[in-house]
């Protein structure tokens, strides 16, 4: 992982390039259009104030310089695209040697890393908040079911919490058992409502669950992940 992610920071600089080498030729070709429309309306001027028509400029042009060089005009075109190409990937792999330059001194640009982590952090943020709505919905209905769910879903909400700070695990279970006693304060509280979700789960609806429980388990499990700092 870490070094296809080494590979795609590599990749970046000249992913870059190339956009910017596109707009470049986006450019280049918005201002040939635009030096045609000029040359169209100083023709058109010239025909208007009477130094000649237009059409017999343009053909005298194409009769006298162009058609009877057109052999020339081609090698001078293949030699020229050849030459321009040549400059974009000369210019191209030097500016890449810059920015890698840039780089080793500099360290990696900072590119919009802050805005994604901001846009992933509050992305992250209005998913944890749905699934606390759905967890206190459950807790304030009046029928039981509605409260085991309750407990299952701060269970799974607590162990994706616990994934994401990058601890690991087969299972809820496992990654509790990863924890010292003095890692973090709530952890046997975690352990507590964790062993109520398993007993919930092992026995399904014939586990007798009261609302008072409920939401006293419902809390160790918010208490921990208060102090992740998830809520």
């Amino acid at each position: 992982m870490a070094d296809d992610k080494k590979k795609n920071d590599k990749k970046k600089p000249e992913a870059e390039l190339g956009r910017g080498l596109k707009e470049e030729i986006i450019f280049l070709l918005a201002g040939l259009f635009l030096l045609a429309l000029i040359v169209n309306q100083i023709i058109n001027y010239i025909d208007s104030i009477g130094w000649g028509n237009a059409t017999n400029i343009w053909e005298y042009f194409l009769q006298a310089y162009f058609w009877p060089f057109w052999a020339y005009w081609k090698v001078i075109a293949v030699v020229f695209s050849i030459a321009l190409a040549i400059w974009l990937i000369y210019s191209k792999r030097k500016v890449v040697g810059v920015i890698r330059e840039e780089e080793k001194i500099y360290g990696p640009a900072a590119e919009e890393s802050f805005l994604n982590a901001v846009a992933s952090e509050t992305k992250h943020g209005r998913k944890q908040s749905a699934k606390r709505e759905r967890v206190l919905q459950h807790a304030s209905s009046d029928n039981s079911s509605d409260w085991r769910l309750a407990v299952m879903e701060a269970d799974i909400m607590l162990e994706e919490a616990l994934r994401d700070k990058g601890y690991v695990g087969e299972s809820m279970g496992d990654i509790l058992k990863s924890f010292e006693p003095g890692d973090f304060l709530s952890l046997d509280a975690a352990w507590e409502a964790h062993k109520v979700r398993n007993r919930i789960a092992h026995s399904g609806g014939d586990y007798e669950l009261s609302e008072r429980e409920m939401l006293r388990v419902v809390s160790l499990f918010e208490a921990t992940l208060k102090e992740l700092e998830v809520i």
